[in-house]
């Protein structure tokens, strides 16, 4: 069984590259296991689907103040629309807490929390936890093999690739006051102090703030995908939270970002270092501002227009794959060949339009003169 529609995180299909999707059966939202950290299934192509898996958003809109799914991010500013959720805890451990805020509890876009836990310049601020307040890794630090045993993640189950070895319950950001948070919590507060959302314009200075800017990657030197897209590769520091650059509404339009600028990716799953090519084979997660995103779809375009024809099927499935998988590239290239198609079709014969028409009966009345003068002659 294959769920038609695209993953809420990472925005690509049903199987793609061995994931799985899952769809709530009381919001219909689809998420990868991998990118919203279930546990992993099997069974096939598409996988096990768990028709009544409801997700977090859903399954505790109970105690929200006005009883609706949640929808407001603390790690953005976006507060509407049906996105994948996890909640937001104080602290790891099983003591933490799902942190308070005036509006109510607070939640987070799975994306937003996902992104950067995994992203070069913010790893390790935010991190999921189980339900018993464990975080991936955490079993290094000297937890028992019987605690491991005891929690469902010791012996026989084990990380699959690229992705986590435990199921996300909560996600905790790094936060003053714990001094195991200390230096991720210092970082995160000098990106708030010295970087500006672009798209909300909403400053993130404030004490009690949690929303997250992430700097432009274009220039950085450890870009992944996209360094070749770039015309001067001078570093940008323009800055955007993750859930805006994805999803926030432009205030004068009224419509979403017309380029991709977050580009979010597991990885394949069952895929160890160096065993399959490409740019999907291993995790991504990059975020450009506006002007840089509108820069790589454009080179993205040229890159297709320029492909020789025996390269096309390859250029196809690197389309599936999710490279190259903005819907406006290719498609001002596939109109001018539909309207080239038409011109050649109506062009006209070398012969003119009654010449055509009439061509049948004009041979038709040669045949018959021809007869007529051989029976004449033969009477003679």
């Amino acid at each position: 069984m294959i769920y038609e529609g695209k993953c809420d995180i990472c925005e690509h299909g049903d199987n793609h590259w061995g994931h799985v999707l899952q769809k709530c059966k009381e919001c219909s939202v689809l998420v990868h296991e991998a990118c919203y950290g279930l546990e992993q299934s099997k069974g096939g192509k598409g996988g096990t689907k768990r028709l009544d898996w409801v997700c977090r958003a859903c399954e505790l809109k109970h105690l929200q103040p006005d009883g609706k799914r949640a929808s407001r991010c603390v790690l953005c500013s976006v507060s509407g629309g049906v996105h994948a959720m996890h909640p937001i805890y104080d602290k790891e451990g099983p003591d933490g807490k799902q942190v308070m805020r005036p509006s109510g509890p607070a939640w987070a876009h799975t994306l937003c929390c996902v992104f950067l836990g995994s992203h070069r310049k913010t790893e390790g601020c935010v991190f999921a936890c189980n339900k018993n307040g464990r975080y991936d890794g955490e079993s290094d630090e000297g937890d028992t093999d019987e605690e491991n045993d005891d929690e469902g993640e010791g012996e026989g189950e084990e990380s699959n690739g690229n992705t986590s070895s435990i199921e996300a319950h909560h996600f905790v950001i790094c936060r003053g006051g714990l001094p195991s948070h200390k230096s991720h919590f210092n970082l995160l507060q000098s990106y708030r102090k010295e970087l500006k959302c672009s798209v909300c314009h909403v400053k993130d200075s404030a004490v009690k703030i949690l929303r997250i800017p992430v700097q432009c990657c274009t220039g950085d030197e450890d870009e992944q995908v996209f360094a070749s897209c770039h015309k001067t590769g001078k570093e940008c520091w323009t800055a955007t939270h993750v859930g805006c650059a994805r999803w926030k509404v432009d205030s004068k339009t009224g419509l979403p970002p017309i380029h991709p600028r977050v580009f979010f990716w597991p990885g394949a799953l069952d895929v160890d270092d160096g065993d399959i090519d490409g740019p999907m084979a291993q995790p991504i997660a990059e975020i450009y501002c506006g002007s840089c995103a509108a820069e790589i779809s454009r080179h993205r375009k040229m890159e297709l227009k320029q492909t020789a024809p025996s390269d096309k099927k390859k250029t196809k499935s690197l389309t599936k794959a999710g490279v190259d998988d903005d819907p406006k590239i290719g498609s001002k290239e596939k109109s001018t060949e539909k309207v080239n198609k038409k011109s050649k079709d109506a062009k006209p014969s070398s012969k003119s339009k009654e010449d055509k028409k009439n061509l049948p009966i004009n041979l038709s009345k040669e045949k018959n003169t021809e007869k007529v003068r051989k029976k004449s002659k033969d009477a003679k």
